[in-house]
């Protein structure tokens, strides 16, 4: 766990001595994900243990890149997390590289193949425009229903909307029901596409200054 301790329950940039915590925390929260049961191959005996192991290299990923991490602290305790990636940013080919290899020795090249596959199927359907992209969003499950994601999610608009390379923030989703979620922030579907087994849904919303300036009123 973590050591820092913070009265209020606001969104912070994570630190490193919280790597532990937010791995666990997307583990938990993801158990049922449909993206990581499709990579994984959920009737696999080793299905757990690919899981896990995808995460703390995800994680690790997302921690070597230097790339926004995001978390809501109650007490010393992570509540919630989000990883980010800023506008144009790529990640660089040696971390790509590492990430690949520990995938194919913790989880075989099976799911080494359909991660690339998905991978490289998403950031086809991301805007052209300089944009935020939201990686992923979790709330640990004992602690979902109070709100934490919501906050997350207007931390992040904020960052985008206070971001002059920034034209907006762009998400995909595999799950049908986390549309209306991302709605009421302002996101609108772009694109729908089949990867595989999956429906996927590629979102954005606007930064309100280019919505404007664009004579989009949607948000």
């Amino acid at each position: 766990m973590g050591s820092t301790y913070i009265s209020e329950e606001t969104v912070v940039d994570l630190g490193t001595e919280w790597l532990d915590d937010s791995t666990q925390l997307l583990i938990a929260a993801f158990k049922g994900d449909p993206t990581v049961r499709y990579v994984c191959s959920a009737e696999s005996s080793a299905f757990e243990r690919r899981r896990c192991s995808l995460y703390k290299s995800l994680v690790r990923l997302q921690v070597e890149s230097g790339e926004p991490r995001l978390g809501i602290i109650s007490g010393q305790r992570l509540v919630a997390v989000c990883h980010l990636l800023r506008p144009g940013s790529k990640v660089p080919l040696h971390l790509q590289w590492e990430h690949a290899v520990r995938v194919l020795r913790g989880l075989g090249p099976g799911p080494l193949i359909r991660g690339a596959r998905f991978t490289h199927a998403e950031a086809q359907c991301r805007p052209a425009d300089p944009h935020w992209y939201l990686v992923s969003i979790a709330v640990d499950p004992v602690c979902q229903g109070h709100g934490y994601a919501g906050r997350l999610l207007q931390a992040i608009c904020e960052r985008s909307e206070a971001d002059p390379a920034s034209r907006g923030v762009a998400l995909d989703t595999q799950n049908r029901r986390n549309i209306s979620l991302y709605e009421r922030f302002g996101y609108r579907v772009t694109h729908e596409q089949d990867v595989g087994p999956l429906r996927s849904w590629c979102m954005f919303r606007p930064n309100r200054r280019w919505a404007s300036s664009s004579g989009d009123g949607s948000i």
